[in-house]
């Protein structure tokens, strides 16, 4: 990261979802579709984490994908962020049995004003072809990127979007100095935690997830629960996970100091 006059304090956020029994297989579907069945819960918990006393004094508040029911950003959620550097998700209602169609868009705000934004492009290596690249690493040259006096110059990367970096092959994308990837379900695979080691090899990388409780599908056999989410990645290194602490029944908040 660029040179420093303070430490940096991030906060990570991990919003808990709890499909109902008889929901899609599909986790992506699944969790989107809770979030917008139960729009009115999921915005008191987000209120609660931006007005909470541990949030006050955070350099930066990262949320998960699907914050929030409703792709705009309520005003009341834009003053609750204050100073601090916040990444919130908006997602609006299905227009079809696609889960890619469930449209959501992911903002950057700090002084309580959008400074970043974004739609995903990609979501698995699959999908990465040298038009997507392209797009991605445009983006990140102009309105995914803001530059902060104490992270540097900072990029938003969505989810699955560090797909696009090719292991054993030269990045496109422009250097950053911090780089923000909220996602929507966490990822343990190693090539995805290699690929995140390697766009913070020259400063970090902070991302969160939701977390859920297992459920039943229609069809099919029972989805597992996944419960811890948090990562961050310095220098080319994945970062010890701080303890989280709990700001609700259905939020928690991990801190990282830098």
């Amino acid at each position: 990261m660029t040179k420093k006059t303070k430490k940096v304090r991030v906060g990570l956020v991990e919003l808990h979802v709890s499909p109902p029994a008889g929901a899609p297989r599909d986790k992506f579907a699944a969790l989107a579709r809770t979030v917008l069945a139960e729009r009115a819960a999921r915005a008191r918990s987000v209120s609660r984490v931006l007005r909470h006393v541990q949030t006050q004094r955070l350099d930066v508040l990262l949320f998960p994908g699907w914050t929030l029911a409703g792709e705009a950003l309520p005003k009341s959620v834009l003053s609750a962020c204050g100073d601090r550097v916040v990444v919130l998700e908006g997602v609006g209602a299905a227009t079809g049995k696609s889960t890619a169609r469930y449209p959501w868009t992911t903002y950057v705000v700090w002084r309580g004003a959008v400074v970043a934004k974004a739609r995903q492009l990609l979501a698995t290596a699959a999908e990465v072809d040298e038009e997507t690249a392209r797009r991605l690493a445009e983006e990140l040259a102009s309105s995914r990127t803001f530059v902060h006096p104490t992270l540097g110059r900072t990029g938003l990367l969505v989810c699955g979007e560090p797909n696009v970096v090719r292991e054993h092959a030269p990045s496109t994308l422009p250097e950053l100095d911090t780089i923000l990837n909220p996602a929507h379900t966490p990822s343990v695979l190693p090539a995805m935690q290699r690929k995140r080691a390697r766009l913070a090899a020259r400063g970090a990388l902070f991302t969160t997830a939701n977390t859920y409780d297992g459920w039943a599908p229609r069809e099919g056999r029972p989805h597992a629960a996944s419960r811890r989410a948090a990562e961050w990645f310095r220098r080319g290194v994945r970062g010890a996970r701080p303890d989280p602490v709990e700001l609700a029944p259905d939020a928690r908040l991990s801190i990282v100091e830098l």
